[in-house]
């Protein structure tokens, strides 16, 4: 991933992963002329609650076109999914040593109501890196990517919460504090929510170093 062209969708609390690609790549492309994929990070996190991997997801409004470019696809205000999705991350995290840091700034994004899932992810990503001093310069598409060089790395498909990572990427076994890890053990590539909620700005170091 070093000195190449990452691809990249839109995500919702980003993954550690999609931060140490961002972190690493030459030049990273988000593409949000891509058609929309259902059960994907798009609209997905993970998190870790007090049974494991929790998943908490954006309900959307899709239409009756089934190939909707991702920056059509509009959030469902209906299902009061803020105040669900922010009780599950203040349960999950409430315990967390930044937890009383971070936490409003989680809710006060969240609470925004966003028309498009784009803008919410775009605001969330620029959060975290601001939070993560990571100084990374990307770029949203203008249209579908498909010119693709021998130096692009396409994450379009592959990047998916159905994927496991470990094996592609096994620095991401690296542990850090986990406040249920002594337990129910360490569980890698989640939300970078697990991340900064455990260690603050020293994520920022961990995503710098862990390979």
């Amino acid at each position: 991933m070093y000195n190449q062209t990452i691809i990249l969708p839109t995500a919702y609390h980003p993954s550690i992963l999609y931060f140490i690609l961002l972190h690493h790549a030459k030049e990273v492309i988000i593409d949000l002329h891509e058609h929309y994929y259902k059960q994907t990070y798009r609209n997905r996190t993970v998190i870790y609650s007090t049974t494991g991997k929790q998943s908490l997801t954006v309900p959307i409004m899709m239409g009756r076109s089934p190939h909707i470019p991702v920056k059509q696809i509009r959030i469902s205000h209906t299902d009061h999914w803020q105040h669900l999705h922010l009780r599950a991350i203040d349960t999950a995290y409430h315990s967390t040593p930044f937890f009383d840091i971070i936490f409003p700034d989680i809710e006060r994004i969240i609470n925004q109501k966003f028309n498009y899932l784009w803008e919410m992810n775009n605001a969330l990503l620029d959060y975290y890196l601001s939070l993560l001093h990571l100084n990374i310069k990307y770029e949203y598409s203008t249209k579908y990517v498909e010119d693709l060089t021998e130096t692009t790395l396409d994450l379009r498909k592959q990047y998916s919460p159905k994927k496991d990572y470990q094996d592609d990427f096994p620095f991401l076994n690296k542990p850090y504090y986990q406040v249920f890890a002594d337990r129910q053990g360490f569980i890698p590539e989640l939300s970078i929510l697990d991340l900064v909620m455990h260690l603050g700005h020293e994520a920022g170091y961990y995503i710098r170093t862990i390979i």
